[in-house]
């Protein structure tokens, strides 16, 4: 079978990038797509093929190869022609927001003029599960959203936030289609995937077990303190003393300080996440580099973009949806936890706040207020002085307050 993709040509604010070029599991979209349709024996062509039919895409669909096969044996077992659409009503809850989903997906199976309106609305059942979710605090609970999961799953990327959100269905499907091929093996071929876990893993210590689950490239530098689970490491990664790295996907060339934590993000090639810094559900395009600040949670870094120490991106709302920009205007999200996003070459500097939803244009630099910074002390304070009064700082001046009477009690 052959396939035509249609160029949308949409671009991803605020990095300006066309949407075939942003990063799935470190790997251009458009690139992810030809994997999957070749592994399929699917071939994507340049021109609509004439008197057959076909598979239509478009470049800023991601979809899973179980999707791809399950839709295409469908339409040609019930000879139907058209567009996929999917109503479940959970599903729609958790991402159908601002990726327009509602007329179907950007996947159908046509024949003449590549179109999506030509032929029936294939309505397709994705063999959906409702997902175990996460445990969260308490007071957390509010923006918690029912999760479902498949191996059969697409997403439309028209915003940033859809990219975060599709490299995280994409970590899911590495343990989804590991699980489908376990199901889909015989009695031989079983014992040969257990064998060969058995042979990977070496070991009934559940912490190397769970190193071992994933892939660590060559030349890595890894300090024996670090804890690392189920996570695929590029080539020549550096990872410090107690740092922890779960269910991630790590870039050749990164360098990851001490004591820092990963989480189910995606950190692009030769990046560098500093010393205590958190990288919890974000997506990290290549030579980035955040620092320790607040907690950085459901974020975008755009390349060689640069979080000084002490930057914070608010993530959580307690009234309402996060709103975000899309097409110059505010609109919901559809999320109570989401972070910002940071464009290419954008530099935040120390003691920055951002608020949830924002997103920061490229090549920007951000710097905090500067009413407290001392600018100058000496024009102020004589050397005779400075032990024995107290100082304010008020617009980067200094104002005596009266006089010390203990060192550690001012």
């Amino acid at each position: 079978m052959k396939a035509y993709r249609i160029q949308t040509n949409t671009r991803i604010e605020p990095f300006q990038d066309l949407v075939g070029d942003v990063p799935i599991l470190n790997r251009p979209l458009r690139e992810v797509q030809q994997e999957i349709l070749g592994d399929l024996g699917i071939e994507l062509v340049q021109q609509p093929p004439v008197d057959e039919d076909y598979l239509l895409i478009s470049d800023r669909v991601w979809f899973t190869g179980e999707l791809i096969r399950r839709f295409v044996a469908h339409c040609r077992e019930t000879k139907k022609t058209g567009r996929m659409v999917m109503e479940h009503q959970g599903w729609d809850n958790q991402m159908s927001c601002l990726q327009d989903s509602q007329q179907g997906y950007d996947i159908a199976i046509v024949s003449g003029e590549p179109s999506f309106d030509n032929g029936e609305r294939i309505q397709f059942d994705w063999q959906l599960k409702k997902s175990a979710g996460f445990k969260v605090h308490v007071t957390m609970q509010h923006a918690q959203r029912e999760l479902w999961e498949s191996a059969s799953v697409a997403h439309h990327i028209v915003h940033w936030s859809h990219l975060l959100r599709v490299n995280q269905l994409a970590i899911g499907n590495l343990v989804q289609k590991a699980k489908l091929d376990w199901q889909r093996a015989g009695f031989f071929k079983k014992c040969w995937l257990a064998f060969s876990l058995l042979f990977k893993l070496r070991s009934l210590n559940r912490q190397k077990i769970l190193r071992r689950i994933g892939r660590i490239g060559k030349g890595c530098t890894i300090h024996p303190t670090a804890v690392i689970e189920a996570c695929e490491i590029g080539d020549n990664v550096e990872i410090g003393p107690y740092a922890v790295l779960r269910a991630s996907v790590i870039g050749s060339g990164t360098k990851i300080e001490e004591h820092t934590t990963v989480n189910v993000s995606v950190v692009g090639k030769n990046c560098q996440v500093g010393r205590y810094a958190t990288a919890n559900l974000c997506l990290l395009f290549d030579e980035s580099l955040i620092s320790h600040g607040g907690g950085l949670q459901g974020c975008i870094f755009g390349r060689r973009a640069f979080m000084a120490i002490g930057v914070q991106i608010l993530d959580l709302s307690f009234g309402k949806n996060v709103r975000v920009e899309k097409d110059d205007e505010w609109v919901d999200s559809g999320q109570m936890f989401l972070g910002g996003a940071i464009g290419h070459g954008a530099i935040l500097g120390n003691a920055v706040r951002i608020n949830y939803g924002v997103s920061i244009p490229n090549n920007t630099i951000v710097v905090a207020s500067t009413d407290d910074l001392i600018r100058d002390a000496l024009s102020y304070i004589s050397l005779e002085q400075s032990s024995h009064r107290v100082y304010q700082v008020r617009q980067g001046k200094l104002f005596p307050l009266g006089k010390k009477n203990n060192v550690n009690n001012p």
